[in-house]
């Protein structure tokens, strides 16, 4: 080691050769190749920084040095880095990380499993920005194509989309077909503001969006749109924890995830979904599709907020799971939960269960709050809260061609009919609905109740006035008669029950 001192230390020229090539990487031997260490321990060998380096599963760039660009002064949002960015990506084989600031950029693809990583989607601190931004070069611009063997991570930035035409800000396209070990994706803690298309899965397997939000969805869009066209098994992906909502509140029909693929393995868990179409799980079938769990989520004034649409016959749904979500609109013009299509179409082992469905505005223009069409094997609907303000048709409909299959325990109030099924393969119990009957200076009156059957079970309790003692008589399978003793006009508060 050289031991400087001023004025006094002679230095050698192959000791100030060896510093050149450190620093400018020139010679036969250059870099950190020449800068080592010996690592504490006995019998410990010296190791060179390059070679410790090369041992490392993956490095973590930072753009600046990965593009080679000076300072962060282009990082406005008003320059287009898009062969920076490109060069950038080319370069890393680990995670490449973006300082705070905003970055405007197109069309760059990944062809390597690298980590996309921002310091935050859209942190602040006071009025200063301190996260990531990204920013498309243009309205028709692609941020990221990633056609890489292994995957790719995106996490913690923003997207500052423009308006989009049938155009995605991210695309996974796998251009052949990839073994599971390797194709996994994952996107973190990514908000997308404005966008017709946000993620775009053409090929993928073991796929995850969670904690990311979709915010001012273009008319028609779609936040999430998976259309596997390579691999075998086409599925097996979460969407979990996000956020979804339209560009404009009440009447726009953009869809927070639409399925268009077959296989099977959509997971959509937790999520929060404002106005449009909500979850569209448009699957328009090629092969037979199935392993799907809907739970958790809340749909807030979504019109169509499950719509499980077969455009064929020749397929099927199988293995359905919608439990424990809650749907309330104020302002839809269909049912909740639609599942079916054709008379046709071919459904298996489909379960809604445990859901709160609340209708407070609009109409229901279908033929259900929760409807099912098609051939059904394998059907429960069970223990879901649905309410209607309005007096709707149908809270349950069951349409024919039904063979196995039960709707049980449902507490349903405010519907003109509380089930409607013409199949006979349905089973149906524990059916409740309940409601209130004005009496204007009489001793009875007709209730109305909708059951479709006889109920076993009938309450009454009179309100503003004296009836004296009271009884039910003539109890059939759509209305029952309230008598009483004292001619008044009382108010009957009832409740029927199979």
């Amino acid at each position: 080691m050289t031991q400087f001192t001023d004025g006094q230390t002679v230095v050698n020229a192959a000791w100030l050769n060896g510093v050149d090539k450190a620093v400018n990487q020139s010679g036969t031997t250059a870099g950190a190749a020449l800068i080592s260490y010996t690592p504490p321990g006995t019998g410990s060998v010296a190791i060179s920084v390059s070679g410790f380096l090369g041992a490392l599963p993956y490095s973590v760039w930072n753009v600046m040095s990965a593009a080679q660009i000076a300072d962060s002064s282009s990082f406005t949002g008003s320059i287009d880095l898009s062969s920076v960015i490109q060069q950038a990506v080319n370069n890393c084989n680990g995670r490449l990380y973006f300082p705070p600031g905003s970055y405007k950029f197109g069309g760059v693809t990944m062809t390597s499993p690298i980590i996309i990583e921002g310091s935050g989607s859209d942190e602040f601190v006071g009025s200063i920005n301190t996260g990531t931004r990204f920013v498309p070069a243009s309205s028709t611009a692609t941020l990221f194509t990633l056609n890489a063997q292994g995957g790719g991570v995106f996490r913690d930035f923003s997207v500052q989309g423009l308006p989009q035409t049938a155009n995605a800000l991210f695309q996974i396209e796998y251009t052949s077909a990839v073994s599971v070990a390797n194709a996994f994706t994952l996107f973190d803690n990514v908000r997308i503001d404005s966008c017709f298309w946000g993620i775009n899965i053409i090929s993928a397997l073991l796929w995850t969006v969670r904690n990311c939000t979709f915010w001012n969805i273009a008319n028609t869009g779609i936040g999430v749109l998976v259309q596997n066209t390579f691999n075998s098994d086409q599925g097996d992906g979460n969407v979990q924890g996000c956020t979804f909502s339209p560009l404009t509140l009440g009447t726009n029909s953009a869809s927070a995830v639409t399925w268009s693929t077959g296989g099977a393995g959509l997971r959509m868990i937790n999520n929060k979904s404002f106005c449009g179409t909500g979850l569209n799980a448009n699957l328009t079938v090629s092969q037979a599709t199935g392993q799907i769990t809907v739970e958790g989520n809340s749909f807030d004034n979504s019109n169509a907020a499950i719509n499980m649409f077969i455009l064929s016959g020749t397929f099927a749904f199988s293995n359905i799971t919608i439990v424990a979500n809650n749907f309330e609109s104020y302002n839809a013009n269909a049912s909740f939960i639609s599942v079916g299509g054709f008379s046709t179409a071919h459904i298996s082992d489909l379960l809604i269960s445990d859901n709160m469905i609340e209708q407070l505005g609009g109409s229901i223009t279908g033929n259900g709050a929760i409807q099912i069409q098609g051939y059904v094997d394998r059907l429960t609907i069970s223990d879901n809260h649905i309410y209607s303000s309005l007096g709707a048709s149908s809270g349950i409909f069951v349409g024919t061609n039904n063979t196995a299959g039960q709707v049980n325990d449902n507490n349903i109030i405010g519907f003109s009919t509380e089930v409607s099924s013409a199949s006979p393969g349905i089973r149906v119990r524990g059916r409740r609905n309940a409601g209130t009957q004005s009496a204007s200076a009489a001793t009875s009156v007709v209730v109305t109740h909708n059951l479709g059957v006889t109920p076993g079970k009938i309450w009454a309790t009179p309100s503003g006035a004296n009836t004296g003692n009271w009884w039910i008589t003539a109890a059939s399978s759509t209305q029952f008669t309230i008598n009483w003793a004292t001619s008044s006009s009382p108010t009957w508060a009832w409740e029927v029950e199979v």
